[in-house]
């Protein structure tokens, strides 16, 4: 444990929300990537270990911009199918991506959770009538691609089985509660894939108690209810769970602040504000502009290097440290999913 106070290099430079407090840093997470010139710390405050990676090119830097802008983002939505009539008034809406690390996915403001090249939108509302879902993807360099599928619903209330969860993304190991209801009749059976391999891993007479699984490998999993009812009638419901990568995760949102910073310290200002959030942008991008190449790089130094966070699956809190004088401060940096879900800083 090291004491350190908290600062806000930004903050201080522009003569505003500087507050210095006492608090104690503590070494849940390391983040540093070969992809950024952050020092890595090994095992974060305590007995840091830095290896220091060598700032990049100006050439290198616009390399990178161009490799990204030549992989222009693809998405697909492969459920629910174009011209689908949906018995519920919400809809997973399911599909594939390709694209940059940080590519985004959303349908409107509501953002997709993605593992592997695919995303979800879970429990999407539908109103009554058609609906037309249009999923873009977006790069944090602002590259887009849309897809777009028609449904029909027409249901102002839910389905005649419901299932809903507690949570619909997190890190493994993820212990996940759901909630059903059958609306028409009375139960006969009941069966659970929680897993969505096709294998029921539950059955019985009446719901499970507790109705819970807990997902222990990074995926996406399509939960099915089936039920009978006494009336003889068979209804199924689904629910998708993302577990996601927290190595994934956390590299990209790292390489967030290694884009602002290596872009700042090579005065590629336009490119460092895609990294920034509307507020943010709004707050910092008239200082930045006008740096100017002798002082840019101080300034990038000056942001510091990350040290450790908290990370959640759609907001992380960062712990950066930098040298002033003789001592070693800490301060705040909060990177979170957009509307886009494009991760972007929000605070510094």
């Amino acid at each position: 444990m090291v004491a350190r106070r908290e600062w806000h290099p930004l903050g201080m430079l522009l003569g505003v929300g500087l507050t210095f407090v006492s608090i104690t840093a503590r070494a849940d997470e390391t983040c540093g990537l070969p992809s950024t010139f952050d020092v890595i710390f090994i095992n974060g405050f305590e007995a840091a270990s830095p290896a220091a990676l060598p700032l990049p090119t100006l050439a290198q830097l616009e390399q990178n911009r161009r490799a990204r802008q030549a992989t222009a983002p693809t998405i697909a939505i492969t459920s629910p199918a174009s011209g689908a009539a949906i018995a519920d008034s919400k809809v997973d809406v399911v599909g594939t991506y390709s694209g940059p690390d940080n590519t985004g996915v959303a349908i409107g403001s509501a953002g997709a959770y993605t593992y592997n090249g695919q995303f979800v939108v879970p429990a999407l509302p539908l109103a009554p009538g058609s609906t037309t879902l249009t999923a873009t993807a977006t790069t944090i360099d602002g590259l887009t691609s849309s897809a777009s599928a028609t449904v029909s619903s027409a249901q102002a209330a839910p389905a005649p089985l419901s299932l809903a969860a507690n949570a619909y993304a997190g890190f493994a190991p993820l212990a996940v509660s759901f909630v059903a209801q059958l609306n028409a009749g009375s139960i006969q059976s009941v069966a659970v894939d929680y897993d969505g391999d096709g294998v029921d891993d539950y059955s019985g007479a009446a719901f499970p108690s507790p109705f819970a699984h807990t997902y222990s490998t990074p995926g996406i999993y399509a939960v099915r209810l089936t039920v009978h009812s006494s009336a003889g009638t068979t209804y199924t419901a689904t629910q998708r769970v993302v577990i996601q990568d927290l190595a994934a995760v956390r590299s990209t949102v790292c390489g967030v602040f290694g884009y602002f910073r290596q872009n700042v310290a090579a005065n590629q200002m336009t490119t460092a504000a895609q990294a920034l959030g509307d507020t943010a942008k709004d707050r910092y991008t008239t200082f930045l502009n006008g740096l100017g190449a002798a002082n840019a790089g101080t300034v990038a130094t000056q942001l510091g290097t990350i040290a450790n966070g908290v990370f959640g699956v759609d907001q992380a809190s960062l712990i950066v440290v930098a040298n002033v004088g003789s001592e070693t401060v800490g301060f705040p940096v909060t990177i979170a999913r957009g509307d886009d879900g494009v991760w972007r800083i929000i605070s510094l």
